[in-house]
């Protein structure tokens, strides 16, 4: 009995702690109350869940920066790496820097 007891008391505390994971990592606490609340069908979770998730931002927006933004800052660093690399292979010799090769394979 104490097992199937345990087992009911931890769907919201495990739903719970997905809300703050994912509301963390995106940095979007109502999106991830509601992503949650959908999955385990808790709809009398959403004030535990939103409290949940609003925190979870708090944390995570002092400790590092939005997931997203800092991923598209990244892809357009690499792909402006990738257009002057191959402004400059195309002005110079590939042939003559072996390591200028490899980079241009590396952006095609």
């Amino acid at each position: 009995m104490s097992l199937v007891r345990s087992a009911l008391f931890s769907v919201p505390m495990i739903a719970i702690c997905m809300t703050g994971f994912l509301a963390a990592v995106t940095q979007s606490p109502i999106t991830s109350a509601i992503i949650v609340m959908e999955m385990v069908d808790g709809h009398s979770m959403v004030i535990s869940l939103m409290a949940t998730a609003l925190l979870a931002k708090a944390i995570s927006e002092r400790l590092g920066p939005q997931l997203y933004p800092q991923l598209a800052l990244d892809f357009v660093r690499a792909h402006k790496a990738c257009s002057t690399s191959s402004i400059v292979s195309s002005s110079s010799s590939i042939s003559a820097n072996p390591s200028r090769k490899n980079e241009a394979r590396d952006c095609g």
